[in-house]
């Protein structure tokens, strides 16, 4: 039986073997990670060691190497600019492709209009077409109307009905983008004429002398101008109306009839002359004018016996200007109604237009398909008209018929 000696001392050896072996363990584990702490510790020496050695063989090279990027970006930017040229050449020769065939199209379209439409009358064939057209309607191939026993008469000759090219080949020098090639059929015959009227003829009718050129003793036979289109309209043609044939009305001229009776037959700019150095035989320009309007009928006529309608003085139509109205017009007879503008279509130049045997920009305007336009209410001392005489029952007398007021204009379309 063991005494107390013995059990203390069991004790005592247990604990101190406990103690020794917890140590041991812990010395064990220390070993273990510091040999893992030493190897990683060599491994990044070692690593660390290649890096600056590499280094070292990278520093001698270093500007070569920056030469040889520089280089390669030179390339790759050279590159990249030859094929962005590559594309744009690409591009330009299909707009060309495209702007061709748009060329070709159009032609083929101005070739087929061309083909459709009576050109080149002589003089002979015009009175010759005109008195077809008057046998056929049974009225006389032209009028003459006294107004004033010491005023010049109004003069008017037939023009016949019949089809037309309206506008202007794009080849055709000076030429606006407003003048779309569209078919026009003028369905009716009607009397345009010979002359503008004068200021004679406008104070015999009206008693006033508006007219800015009014001096002289052949002011009365000049063209009568610084008007308005509502002077006309208010003025003038509600008191010369006592004056027309039974069944028979005036009016001004629609834009398509202006430009068809112009044209005479010929799809040429300048009625019927392929050289544009005869202008001077046929119109009153800043170059022959003096700086002034002059007796009317001095110049050559057209085919059908029309005078002056290139210069003197621009006239004014019936209808609105409508910018993109040849788009939209209709074939037959068209005229744009009153109130699509405030602004009116005025044609043929004036004593102030300019032109040019060389055909320098904006000298181009004395041409038949050229459109102007002047605010209704609006006088100028290079604006006058002609009239027409066309059946009272005429559709575009039907359309205006209704309006009373003529100063009651539209206001102008937003822009």
């Amino acid at each position: 039986m063991m005494n107390k000696h013995s059990i203390l001392y069991i004790a005592v050896s247990g604990l101190f073997g406990l103690l020794v072996g917890v140590g041991l363990g812990y010395w064990r584990g220390y070993h273990s990670v510091a040999e893992k702490l030493e190897l990683q510790i060599h491994e990044n020496v070692s690593v660390r060691n290649e890096i600056a050695e590499l280094q070292g063989k990278l520093d001698s090279k270093d500007l070569t190497i920056q030469e040889y990027m520089n280089k390669n970006l030179e390339q790759v930017q050279i590159i990249s600019n030859l094929r962005n040229a590559e594309i744009a050449i690409q591009k330009a020769q299909q707009e060309t492709m495209q702007a061709r065939l748009e060329a070709r199209q159009e032609k083929a379209k101005t070739d087929r209009l061309l083909d459709n439409t009576l050109w080149s009358l002589t003089p002979a064939q015009a009175a010759e077409k005109a008195e077809d057209a008057a046998r056929v309607a049974k009225i006389p191939p032209t009028r003459t109307i006294f107004i004033h026993e010491s005023h010049k008469p109004l003069e008017f000759a037939l023009i016949p009905a019949g089809p037309f090219t309206m506008g202007s080949p794009i080849t055709e020098v000076g030429r606006d983008h407003l003048e779309f090639l569209h078919e026009v059929e003028i369905q009716n015959s009607f009397y345009m004429s010979k002359y503008q009227i004068t200021q004679g003829q406008w104070y015999a009718v009206t008693g006033e002398r508006p007219s800015k050129f009014g001096s002289g003793a052949a002011a009365k036979d000049r063209p009568v101008e610084n008007i308005s289109w509502q002077d006309i309209m208010t003025k003038f043609l509600p008191k010369l109306k006592q004056f027309a044939p039974r069944d028979w009305a005036f009016r001004l001229p629609t834009e398509a009839e202006w430009e068809y009776a112009f044209r005479s037959g010929s799809p040429l700019p300048w009625v019927g002359h392929p050289d544009i150095s005869a202008l001077d035989s046929l119109a009153w320009h800043k170059g022959n004018s003096a700086g002034t309007t002059n007796v009317v009928g001095m110049k050559s006529p057209n085919a059908w016996g029309l005078y002056d309608m290139l210069g003197n003085v621009n006239e004014l139509c019936l209808d609105a200007f409508d910018p993109m109205w040849y788009t939209k017009s209709p074939r037959g007879s068209p005229f744009a109604e009153l109130s699509l503008s405030a602004m009116r279509v005025c044609r043929g130049g004036s004593f102030a237009t300019e032109w040019s045997v060389r055909q320098e920009p904006g000298t181009q305007r004395l041409r038949a398909a050229y459109r102007n336009r002047i605010n209704a209410n609006d006088k100028n001392e290079a604006v006058g008209f002609r009239l027409v005489l066309v059946r009272s029952n005429d559709s575009v007398l039907q359309q205006i018929a209704n309006m009373r007021d003529f100063s009651a204009v539209p206001p102008p379309p937003v822009p």
